[in-house]
C-alpha cells in the first residue's frame, strides 16, 4: 500500500510539472510572437550563471572510515547482515509487485511494467544477498575483504565529469533572438499539445 501511494504521488507530481511546463510554454510562445523584446529583457535579467562546482567541492573530499570500521567490525558487520536479511525477507516474501504494476500500466503495457518490476526485484535480491555475505565477512574476519576493498576504494570526481555542463552555451539564445516568431509558434503549439494530451489522458483515466 505504501509503495503504491508513493508511486501515485510521484506520477501526480510529474503530471502537474508537465501541465505547468505546457502552460508556461504557451505563455512564453505567445509573448515571443507578440512582444519578443519584453521576453528578451526578462531573459537578460534572469540569465545568471550559477556554478555548482564550488558547492560540490566538500562532497569530493574523501573521508577515511576504515580505521573506525575495523575497530568496530563486529557491530558494523552485524548491522549490514541484519539489514540485508530484512531486505531479502521483504523482497522474497512481502514484496507486492501487483500494486506497482497497476500504477505503471498507466504509462506502459502491462507486460513491460511486470518485466521492469521483476527485474528491479531480482536485482535488489542479488545486491542484498551480496550484502549479507559482506556483512558476515566483516563480522567474522574483515581482513578477507581487504583485497576487494582496495579494488573498490576508488575516488571518482563528479566535478570533473560534469565540467562540460558548467560551460555556458549562448548559441540557442542567439538562435531564438534571430527567429522569435518561429520559436514562439513552436513553443505555443508544443505547449498546447502537452495541455490537450494530458488533459485528455486525465479525463479518460478518471472515468
Amino acid at each position: 500500500m505504501t509503495s503504491k501511494l508513493i508511486v501515485q504521488i510521484a506520477l501526480e507530481t510529474f503530471n502537474i510539472l508537465l501541465l505547468f511546463g505546457g502552460a508556461l510554454g504557451v505563455v512564453i510562445g505567445i509573448m515571443l510572437i507578440v512582444d519578443s523584446a519584453r521576453v528578451f529583457r526578462l531573459s537578460d535579467r534572469m540569465n545568471t550563471w550559477i556554478s555548482t562546482r564550488q558547492a560540490m567541492r566538500p562532497l569530493e573530499t574523501s573521508i577515511p572510515v576504515e580505521r573506525a570500521l575495523y575497530r568496530r567490525h563486529r557491530i558494523v558487520g552485524a548491522l549490514i547482515a541484519v539489514g540485508a536479511l530484512y531486505a531479502l525477507w521483504f523482497l522474497v516474501l512481502r514484496f507486492d509487485s501487483a500494486q506497482i504494476v497497476s500504477v505503471m500500466r498507466r504509462m506502459m503495457q502491462v507486460s513491460v511494467a511486470r518485466w521492469i518490476t521483476e527485474s528491479i526485484r531480482i536485482f535488489l535480491i542479488v545486491c542484498n544477498a551480496f550484502a549479507v555475505l559482506v556483512g558476515l565477512l566483516v563480522l567474522v574476519r574483515p581482513s578477507l575483504i581487504k583485497g576487494f576493498e582496495e579494488w573498490a576504494n576508488r575516488q571518482y570526481s563528479g566535478r570533473l565529469a560534469t565540467r562540460p555542463l558548467e560551460l555556458p552555451h549562448s548559441g540557442p539564445d542567439r538562435l531564438v533572438r534571430a527567429n522569435p516568431r518561429l520559436f514562439g509558434a513552436l513553443l505555443t503549439v508544443g505547449g498546447l499539445f502537452v495541455l490537450i494530451f494530458l488533459g485528455a489522458a486525465r479525463f479518460l483515466l478518471s472515468r
